[in-house]
């Protein structure tokens, strides 16, 4: 009876580690649809879902996160190396690397290379990415403000932002909206910036901000933030 078990006990054992192995053998994917004209051949849309082929140097890599941006242009982390590779159109720089030209293919940005991010968010014409210490980088389009750089010129190449109101400050979680931008902080703080034509800053005006700016939000922990085209959601706890 006991040899019985002990002969039970192997056959589950060994269950279980093919379970294991199965599951090291599982890959991310990312997947595209849709129109993406600086990727899809002929600019023609994609009707259904194709696997984003990886660029040689991340070849084996798992993905960590992805957006996917206005106008044809996405973007996502490897969860290997902490890379970012962006994607299709690149008109305004959103692309990251020092030009406008369009990425037809996932290709690295060399200039955060060593840099191991943690987010991504991919506005319409821009793109913000936060590091796992919490800097903030942006690049791409900024007609109003949106990097947060202090200017309105676009950045090819991206651009950790520096600003007073960010000193000592992590960022957790990122998003971008059309031309506005998001960020959380590690201690539940939220800064805005960007258009703000509709009061999606969260800052009692319509008045457009170059820099990020904190919105008031009291008695309540900020645990997320996500920004639509015209509006600015957020994910609260209230105290007990």
């Amino acid at each position: 009876m006991n040899g019985s078990g002990g002969a039970e006990e192997m056959e589950e054992d060994k269950r279980k580690l093919g379970k294991v192995e199965e599951k090291e053998k599982e890959k991310e994917v990312v997947l595209m649809w849709g129109y993406l004209p600086g990727v899809s051949p002929d600019r023609s849309p994609l009707l259904h879902p194709v696997p984003v082929r990886r660029p040689e140097s991340a070849t084996g890599e798992a993905w960590r996160d992805v957006s996917g941006g206005g106008c044809g242009f996405a973007m996502a982390i490897s969860a290997d190396s902490g890379a970012v590779l962006t994607f299709g159109w690149g008109l305004y720089g959103q692309c990251g690397n020092g030009s406008t030209d369009d990425e037809l293919s996932p290709k690295c940005v060399s200039s955060l290379l060593g840099v191991s991010l943690l987010g991504v968010a991919a506005g319409l014409w821009h793109t913000l990415c936060i590091s796992v210490d919490g800097g903030v980088y942006a690049f791409g389009g900024n007609q109003f403000g949106q990097l947060g750089t202090g200017l309105d010129q676009a950045e090819t190449l991206p651009k950790l932002l520096d600003a007073p109101s960010l000193e000592s400050m992590n960022a957790k979680i990122v998003s971008c909206g059309a031309r506005h931008s998001a960020i959380v902080t590690e201690d539940s703080r939220v800064f805005c910036w960007g258009w703000n034509k509709y009061g999606q800053l969260g800052l009692g005006d319509s008045i457009d901000r170059n820099i990020p700016s904190e919105v008031p939000i009291e008695n309540l922990r900020i645990m997320n933030v996500s920004c639509g085209w015209w509006h600015t959601l957020a994910l609260a706890k209230s105290p007990i």
